[in-house]
């Protein structure tokens, strides 16, 4: 296999050199500053600001990763509106978007009850990261409608390069829900220890993901001339 030729990486660069960024404030900074300890005799120790605001922050860096996936998946969307297969992909692409729309909203009501224990704020920021996730698998998951970044003259995407975005941003949706659902769980007001089972989902999603997605910029049949 080789590069794809003619089409541009940054998109892809940026988001795969971003996640790194989120995974430190996710799971490098916790481990070197802690977390917020609990009470003791009533009085609980005043958190340093990223033991309080590291899980925000990567949140809002894979907020931003998402949106850079969408930008270089959706490239070409208007013109495969049009040509001879115009109503093949509209059909699929409104079909798989009610479909992610779906889920997006069956696993907000199905953990609605830790969700609501949630500040407002933070209720807001899980609710707006659901909507902007569950439009990136969408957009993964339909890019084989379309000619790469929505220019004919370069090479189209082979099916492996399609399937490999689309499989890339189911399993970064996994990993984006087990995630949120995890802290859900460590942070409400639960006995369950079912978050334990959803770390593990979360890690064995997170690297196919970005290996998917690293593998879907390259071409693996032909020349890419």
């Amino acid at each position: 296999f080789m590069p794809l030729r003619g089409l541009p990486t940054d998109k892809l660069q940026a988001a795969i050199a971003l996640s790194l960024v989120g995974d430190i404030f996710l799971v490098l900074v916790p481990m070197i500053v802690g977390v917020p300890e609990a009470p003791v005799g009533g009085v609980a120790p005043d958190p340093s600001f990223l033991q309080k605001n590291s899980f925000l922050i990567g949140l809002a860096v894979f907020l931003v990763v998402h949106i850079v996936l969408i930008v270089r998946h959706l490239k070409g969307l208007r013109a495969s509106f049009r040509g001879d297969d115009a109503a093949r992909a509209r059909k699929w692409t409104i079909g798989l978007a009610v479909f992610w729309a779906v889920v997006a909203a069956g696993v907000v009501a199905i953990w609605w009850d830790l969700l609501a224990q949630q500040p407002t704020a933070m209720l807001a920021v899980f609710l707006i990261y659901m909507a902007v996730l569950a439009t990136g698998v969408w957009a993964g998951t339909t890019v084989w409608l379309r000619a790469p970044f929505g220019d004919p003259e370069l090479p189209p995407y082979v099916p492996l390069n399609a399937a490999l975005i689309g499989a890339g941003m189911v399993c970064y949706g996994v990993t984006d829900v087990t995630l949120g659902l995890e802290h859900l769980y460590r942070s409400g007001h639960t006995s369950e220890r079912c978050w334990q089972i959803i770390t593990v989902i979360k890690d064995l999603n997170y690297s196919p993901a970005l290996m998917f997605l690293a593998y879907s910029g390259f071409v693996w049949f032909g020349k890419g001339e």
